[in-house]
């Protein structure tokens, strides 16, 4: 079995029921937020520029907390650049949907980002977390932790529509203070 088939192997057995550590959850949680109020900005490239910095530094706080030690951040920068412009493409598109069907008149633009940032950094933390958890490192991953990450949650109830939309009711919510 090769190291990519062990690592894949661990996830597999950490993902049946294993809970994330609090630790490594708070480390999320507080990414997400900042992620989230940065991506609320509305100054252009400053939120991408944001997001990226905050992405990274969970990254490295996540591998920190289990002992794994980057060498070079060089991927790590590329991966969080990339989920920082999917994220931008996905708040745009949102947003003109949003205004076609006069949805950003509730939500309102900023907290359309606000939610997918925060939202696409949660993602990005549960991968990096269970990789790291498994025994990998940031040189191993790549687009099928994140796949296999979109699997296992498919088949949990984490993606139903009921509970996206609650949290994004509960994010709306939260930003004026209910």
């Amino acid at each position: 079995m090769n190291v990519g088939e062990e690592i894949k192997d661990k996830r597999q057995n950490l993902s049946n029921g294993q809970l994330i550590d609090s630790e490594q959850k708070k480390i999320i949680a507080k990414a997400t937020a900042k992620a989230s109020t940065v991506a609320a900005l509305p100054v252009p490239l400053l939120d991408v520029v944001g997001v990226v910095y905050i992405q990274i530094d969970m990254v490295k706080k996540l591998a920190n907390s289990y002992n794994i030690e980057i060498e070079k951040d060089g991927k790590l920068l590329i991966s969080s650049l990339l989920t920082a412009m999917i994220s931008k493409l996905i708040s745009e598109a949102a947003g003109s949907l949003a205004v076609s069907t006069k949805v950003e008149k509730i939500f309102g633009e900023s907290l359309i980002k606000a939610t997918i940032s925060g939202f696409l950094t949660t993602v990005v933390g549960d991968v990096y977390n269970e990789h790291f958890r498994a025994g990998g490192s940031v040189d191993s991953i790549g687009i099928d932790d994140y796949i296999d990450y979109f699997k296992i949650q498919a088949q949990s109830d984490k993606f139903s529509v009921a509970n996206l939309s609650s949290g994004l009711v509960d994010k709306a919510l939260d930003s004026v203070g209910i």
